[in-house]
């Protein structure tokens, strides 16, 4: 009887639960979405809109330890000056100190204690340097042993790097920005069968400050598709070639084009199924 019972106490000290890691995981990030540059004194102001994007963890899980260094790190804005200097901002979140700064642990830790704090306008003011910004970035920042934070090199979380967190400014006093903050595209009711090469159409406004002013209208994911929900993509083409976002120069103060999704791939679920993502005008 003895021998039994701990035999039973052995098997069931036995059970262990096993934790496996979670790769190509969505989360939700935000990321640079518009700069206009703008005198300020002697120098220059970068006025970043933020917005929203979801994003893949690909073949990092979010559960790893978050590369911010043993001092941990901030979420900052930076850009890079005619002068060759970076100047940056840690004045990104709607109050000021963020919580949980300097973040520290995982990935996913560290996303949720600052991603929800982002304020939807950032402003980085350089008070020496006129213009000459080509690039304006969005990530953490490493924290040195002296306290102090470095702008010029920036960390970004799984599947999120620079070609999602910068974007090329536009010359100083001159912008473009899109005339609609939201374009639907409603594919409406489809059988299974028929919804691959079903297509929905909507219209995309481009207003610039001049004419002379070159831009592509592309994905912040660099992506020429949105995914959905439903296990299909949609793939975009703009105006009347069709052409896959980021292919195409536009140029003009107006620009109307239309949008175009194109489902493809095969739904893996039935019911409503929807997909999101962030266009943006690229300067040249």
């Amino acid at each position: 009887m003895k021998k039994k019972l701990f035999q039973a106490a052995l098997a069931a000290a036995m059970i262990v639960p096993v934790s496996v890691p979670v790769y190509g995981e969505n989360y939700r990030w935000k990321t640079v979405t518009a700069v206009r540059l703008v005198p300020f004194g002697t120098g220059t102001e970068w006025i970043i809109t933020t917005g929203d994007i979801t994003v893949s963890s690909g073949s990092v899980s979010l559960d790893t330890p978050a590369n911010l260094g043993s001092n941990g790190g901030l979420l900052v804005a930076n850009a890079l000056t005619a002068n060759g200097d970076f100047w940056g901002t840690s004045d990104v979140a709607t109050s000021y100190p963020p919580p949980g700064v300097p973040y520290k642990g995982t990935w996913r830790e560290v996303l949720n204690a600052s991603v929800d704090s982002v304020r939807n306008q950032i402003s980085i003011r350089n008070y020496s340097v006129v213009g000459g910004s080509s690039t304006v970035c969005f990530g953490y920042t490493l924290r040195e042993a002296n306290g102090n934070f470095n702008f010029s090199d920036l960390v970004y979380p799984p599947g999120a790097g620079s070609g999602i967190n910068c974007m090329t400014a536009p010359p100083l006093n001159e912008w473009c920005a899109m005339s609609v903050p939201q374009v639907t595209l409603s594919f409406g009711t489809l059988m299974l069968d028929q919804a691959a090469g079903k297509t929905a159409d909507s219209t995309v406004g481009v207003s610039c400050t001049s004419s002379s002013v070159s831009y592509v209208l592309k994905l912040q994911t660099g992506n020429t598709y949105i995914p959905l929900s439903n296990g299909m993509r949609a793939n975009l083409g703009l105006g009347a070639a069709n052409s896959a976002p980021g292919n195409t120069t536009y140029s003009g103060s107006q620009s109307s084009l239309r949008l175009r999704g194109t489902l493809a791939g095969t739904p893996t679920s039935t019911g409503a199924f929807n997909g999101t993502g962030v266009m943006m005008v690229v300067y040249n």
